[in-house]
């Protein structure tokens, strides 16, 4: 998925997203996503081992496409190096995922 766009949806929910732009990115990126129902929404970033880096959200969002920035750092403010990172949206009925490339 890094250079791409893509859309992954699931029909009884209409949950979506596109991706991340730029991708690759230095040093802010954009998750784009779309909701067709309110529902709690949990934002993850995952270095590539699999370990939290940060959580950018959680909370409700109502329906529409929604944009959420991140700035290449961890929960602890810190700048992180260049990698892959998986981004993960969850909602109250799946969770999609999506990966990104951070380039210093």
């Amino acid at each position: 998925l890094v250079g791409s766009e893509m859309c992954i949806r699931d029909r009884p929910n209409n949950f979506g997203l596109y991706g991340n732009y730029p991708n690759p990115f230095n040093p802010f990126t954009n998750i784009i996503y779309t909701m067709d129902t309110s529902s709690d929404v949990n934002i993850n970033i995952h270095n590539i081992q699999g370990q939290l880096v940060k959580n950018l959200f959680i909370g409700n969002v109502n329906p529409g496409q929604h944009t959420i920035s991140w700035d290449g750092t961890d929960r602890f403010a810190q700048s992180l190096p260049s990698g892959i990172y998986i981004y993960s949206i969850k909602s109250s009925q799946q969770i999609l995922t999506g990966k990104m490339m951070l380039l210093k």
